[in-house]
């Protein structure tokens, strides 16, 4: 076998390894996390997805806020990409709590429908100060 042979096949076998090495996810691998404060409270915000069938937004903080809620948005599609149809959960406030969810309903893998798109909105209100902020993750 020639060096270049020798050598071309060493690099293959170097990002091949490299790859899987690197493939490896956690399970909410495109899940989005962020945050905001009401005064000096600070109140955590995250939208939990590990696939394209389900997710959740979650909106949690360490004292009880007078309001907090979580609202969760999807895009749901046909296999193709065609036909949206908009999903939302009620995005009921909590009062008086630390953590507030809210979830879309979890879309069968083999009925070839998915979340195109996904989006959380999450508010809170403590002793008058409101803030609020929006995530999304795409598919």
């Amino acid at each position: 076998m020639k060096k270049s042979k020798k050598l071309t096949a060493l690099f293959c076998a170097v990002l091949m390894t490299a790859s899987v090495l690197s493939s490896t996810t956690t399970a909410f691998a495109n899940s989005k996390t962020g945050s905001f404060y009401c005064g000096s409270y600070k109140v955590s915000c995250s939208l939990v997805s590990g696939n394209k069938y389900s997710g959740m937004a979650i909106t949690s903080t360490d004292v009880n806020f007078n309001t907090l809620c979580a609202t969760m948005f999807g895009t749901k599609v046909d296999k193709n990409g065609d036909n949206p149809k908009y999903i939302g959960s009620k995005g009921t406030p909590k009062y008086n709590v630390k953590n507030a969810a809210e979830g879309i309903p979890t879309l069968n893998s083999t009925g070839g429908y998915y979340y195109a798109k996904m989006a959380s909105a999450h508010i809170g209100i403590k002793d008058g100060k409101e803030n609020s902020l929006a995530l999304n993750v795409s598919y």
